[in-house]
């Protein structure tokens, strides 16, 4: 049995979710402003045949995130079919993105509607044995990453060409002097 949480705790496990949401909003941007730089082509695009291209990324995170935030965290149905993720032809670009953009909407109800004393609170998720915290971030490691990934992938994609989002511009932000 876990204990019953402090005042303290709460106060950490608030904060730990106004971060991990704050990670969400930032990992979306990312994307989203990689998502500006290509087009239907593009989301399909591998640099080699082992690779995914930025369409099949998004798919999967789509899933990932519904079975483990939305479902396992938030308590929806799981209906997630991962090797379908991998396999299916991509939707057409506004699609993907409108999609995406419901899900990671979800996502954030699910942690903008989670109480901080459910953190501890055991889960199974994909046959792990976890704690609510740990699902969330697991699952928003997941999405830091994908997007970094979709980052590299672009950058590949459109070479020179490519819009960084954030440009150092002070000393103290790292800008030459």
């Amino acid at each position: 049995m876990i204990p019953p949480a402090s005042a303290t705790d709460r106060g950490v496990g608030a904060a730990f979710l106004t971060a991990m949401r704050a990670r969400v909003r930032e990992s979306t941007a990312q994307i989203e402003h990689c998502l500006d730089q290509l087009d239907q082509s593009d989301l399909g695009w591998r640099s080699f045949d082992g690779q995914n291209s930025v369409a099949v990324i998004l798919v999967h995170l789509q899933g990932a995130l519904r079975q483990w935030v939305i479902a396992g965290v938030g308590g929806a149905p799981d209906r997630r079919d991962r090797p379908a993720e991998f396999t299916a032809a991509p939707p057409a670009a506004s699609i993907l993105r409108e999609d995406f953009r419901t899900t990671i909407a979800e996502v954030d109800r699910v942690l903008a509607d989670l109480d901080p004393d459910e953190l501890l609170t055991p889960r199974r998720i994909q046959g792990f044995e976890l704690t609510v915290l740990d699902a969330i971030v697991n699952s928003i490691s997941h999405l830091s990453g994908h997007a970094q990934e979709i980052t590299c992938i672009t950058r590949m994609r459109r070479e020179d060409a490519y819009v960084f989002r954030w440009v150092p511009r002070t000393p103290e932000e790292g800008a030459p002097v």
